[in-house]
């Protein structure tokens, strides 16, 4: 579950939360990297060892679902949605997020929880769109025996997003030969720790890295030599869930990184690299423009 926390790394006392869908993943987890004593003594035995500062991270992997995930998404692009459309932007979203194993009653919350990484991933055959969030935070809160909102929010039951219904296309031409899509924002961000405190006093957020690959047959000789000349491009797909609901990821200036093919028996695919770059006009390197069915 979780729930938007109101100051960074302080947990809401009367929290509303909200059931998260998800596929699993490793859950919340402390990294506290030992130090041992480097004591000189002639038994050769070590006297003591300690651990170092809380590094929470929580992996949350999920199947794309309409409204499910809109505010992480905010929080991976730094942004606020406004009549439907999400760009990036330097605005901060922080969470309480809670791991509840219900059969033996321990709960576990971290706090200051933000979407360090965000991917995507579009595969052909239909099959579901799937993607992961990857947050920090300042620290895991003790375990506790109950979670913090008895009564939370239920789950959406909106159904999956797939590779059926959409597009993708290349400077508003559609490829009609892509076989695969993966998108990846990185926010870079980084604890910071300070004396006499073993969790993070602060986050520090870096550059927005958004990159991705584009695979696709081998059909001619256009993309090799926008590769060759640093040409720039923009790339746009739209999902389109069974209600007709649709999301349309716009990244209005692409560069191509690479370009390799694999060559079988039967075919020949190309791999494309490539780096979103910020545009002017748009004022950001990735939009998404959230439509509903009856809109």
């Amino acid at each position: 579950m979780y729930v938007a926390e109101s100051e960074w790394g302080v947990r809401e006392t009367t929290p509303q939360m909200t059931v998260l869908r998800n596929t699993g993943g490793g859950g919340i987890a402390v990294d506290r990297s030992p130090q041992q004593s480097a004591e000189f003594r002639s038994d050769r035995a070590i006297t003591d060892v300690r651990l170092g500062v809380q590094r929470a991270t929580f992996p949350i992997p999920f199947e794309l679902t309409w409204e499910t995930y809109d505010d992480f998404l905010a929080a991976a692009l730094f942004g606020d949605w406004s009549t439907g459309v999400l760009k990036q932007g330097t605005t901060a979203h922080f969470f309480d997020l809670e791991e509840g194993f219900t059969d033996i009653a321990v709960y576990l919350t971290m706090i200051g929880a933000m979407v360090d990484t965000f991917t995507l991933s579009l595969q052909p055959e239909g099959r579901i769109i799937t993607g992961q969030f990857g947050f920090i935070g300042r620290k895991l809160i003790d375990p506790e025996t109950s979670s913090g909102d008895a009564t939370p929010t239920a789950a959406n039951s909106n159904p999956p997003f797939d590779s059926f219904t959409g597009f993708i296309k290349k400077d508003l031409v559609a490829i009609g030969v892509a076989t695969s899509l993966d998108l990846s924002v990185a926010n870079n961000l980084a604890a910071h720790y300070i004396l006499f405190d073993d969790e993070a006093s602060g986050m520090g957020a870096g550059r927005a890295n958004i990159t991705g690959t584009l695979n696709a047959y081998f059909t001619g000789k256009d993309e090799i030599e926008e590769f060759l000349a640093e040409d720039e491009c923009a790339l746009q797909f739209e999902l389109e869930d069974l209600d007709g609901n649709t999301y349309l990821v716009d990244l209005p200036r692409v560069k191509w990184t690479g370009n390799t093919r694999n060559v079988a028996e039967n075919e020949i695919t190309q791999a494309m690299p490539f780096q979103a770059l910020y545009d002017e006009t748009e004022e950001t390197a990735m939009k998404i423009t959230a439509t509903a069915a009856s809109s």
